[in-house]
């Protein structure tokens, strides 16, 4: 009797340690699809190497900080990041994913994107190092998409839904407040490229309750345009992106070159909207934050 009872009793303390276990912890080793592509991870990842900024900056809010061992340079750079702060901390900083940076990471799980060199993907492989390639950048969805998929990665997948809700509801919130009339806007960037149909900034424009004029013409991803577009296309308002106080007048001054100056009303009128860099190439929470910028002046317009 005493035997079973203690047996009884062992069994118990099996089933409570268990019982206890979260359940991320547990649930390995998982396969994570993504796509047709896939990795199957022994355990939750300790240590995590980073090969874009967007990944970066979701990965900031839904895992433990030091978990991420390394990420890109210009991580560090305002013009191109969110979360300059936290990549200052983090171990180790590369301009080019190699091995050797690689190595010294020692991580669980490489995160990269598409337009990471395709050679270094190779060099992987061959390391026996597992990886993934994200290759979703072009809308809202897109970027919930990713979330997810990076929570369910890191187990941490109620932080992602969590982070997404937040999301939809500030972007709720902004839809709101649009305008009663859409301004029709355009973005002009470097060597005169706009973002058209199927784009990050189309998204935004939209979401911000706005016409994204370039996209109404007919233009699909992000194309140059030539003086005669722009004449035809003629915007309200261009949407620039810089860190510069004065980028407004040095984009002026630039386009006053441009044979189309006289006849567009952006031009004409000296109707330019300046938003952060950082903004206009996230693929990650902060799209939100632009949104909410580009909102905001336009009712600061009225």
């Amino acid at each position: 009797m005493m035997i079973l009872i203690k047996s009884i009793i062992f069994l118990l303390l099996v089933v409570s340690l268990f019982d206890s276990l979260p359940a991320q912890e547990s649930n390995y080793p998982r396969e994570i699809k993504w796509g047709k592509k896939s990795v199957t991870l022994d355990k939750k990842p300790a240590r995590i190497f980073v090969g874009y900024v967007s990944a970066l900056e979701i990965l900031e809010k839904i895992v433990n900080k030091k978990k991420i061992v390394g990420c890109p340079q210009f991580a560090m750079e305002a013009k191109y990041s969110n979360c300059v702060a936290f990549a200052k901390k983090i171990p180790f900083k590369y301009d080019t994913p190699d091995m050797e940076i690689v190595e010294k990471c020692n991580p669980d799980i490489v995160i990269l994107a598409s337009f990471n060199d395709p050679k270094f993907l190779d060099l992987l492989k061959n390391f026996k190092r597992k990886f993934i390639v994200l290759d979703k950048f072009d809308t809202y969805q897109d970027i919930c998409e990713t979330i997810r998929f990076l929570g369910e990665l890191t187990g941490e997948e109620q932080k992602a839904e969590a982070l997404v809700k937040t999301m939809n509801e500030e972007l709720t919130i902004i839809k709101k407040k649009w305008p009663e009339k859409k301004i029709r806007v355009m973005s002009f960037g470097y060597n005169s490229y706009t973002a058209g149909v199927g784009t990050i900034f189309g998204e935004m424009i939209s979401m911000a309750g706005c016409e994204n004029v370039a996209a109404t013409f007919g233009l699909k991803g992000h194309q140059q345009v030539d003086y005669e577009q722009l004449i035809k296309i003629n915007p309200d308002w261009f949407v620039i992106y810089s860190l510069d106080i004065d980028a407004k007048e040095k984009f002026l001054a630039e386009m006053k070159k441009n044979p189309a100056f006289p006849f567009v009303t952006a031009l004409k009128n000296s109707q330019v909207i300046v938003l952060l860099p950082a903004y206009g190439t996230t693929a990650s929470q902060y799209f939100v934050d632009g949104v909410k910028e580009l909102s905001q002046k336009i009712k600061d317009l009225k």
